[in-house]
């Protein structure tokens, strides 16, 4: 069992684009809050369903809870996390990560494109809290 949640989540009601996504959580929680941001690593396919093996965002597991609180459904998907654009090209774009609750209920991640419209996950420290 996890430790104590040291985040707090929102649930935005609307779908939307990644950064239109980011805007509207700092919006509502303010500028400490926003999709979670994680530096570049390798990427899967787009929409192909993967875990977090390398512990880059350990707000996902805190997160499976959430989610059956607020009765989300298998399969619906949400925006949850930024992945930095690769440094060396400056070509590339920041990518965004989904979230989804399988049947089993476990969270699994997705590489979307960010034009793509999703309802979100923002995230917030808890004060006094670590990220």
């Amino acid at each position: 069992m996890p430790p104590s949640n040291p985040y707090y989540f929102f649930l935005g009601e609307l779908p939307t684009p990644l950064e239109s996504s980011n805007r509207d959580i700092k919006q509502t929680l303010g500028p400490t809050a926003g999709l979670v941001t994680v530096p570049h690593f390798k990427l899967p396919p787009y929409r192909e369903l993967f875990t977090d093996t390398e512990g880059r965002l350990p707000q996902l597991q805190y997160l499976g809870e959430f989610l059956k609180e607020y009765e989300v459904k298998e399969g619906d998907e949400f925006w949850f996390a930024r992945v930095m654009d690769d440094e060396t090209d400056r070509n590339s774009r920041v990518e965004g990560l989904t979230v989804r609750l399988t049947k089993e209920g476990e969270v699994k991640l997705a590489r979307q494109m960010w034009t793509k419209s999703f309802r979100y996950i923002g995230t917030l420290v808890a004060e006094g809290e670590g990220a």
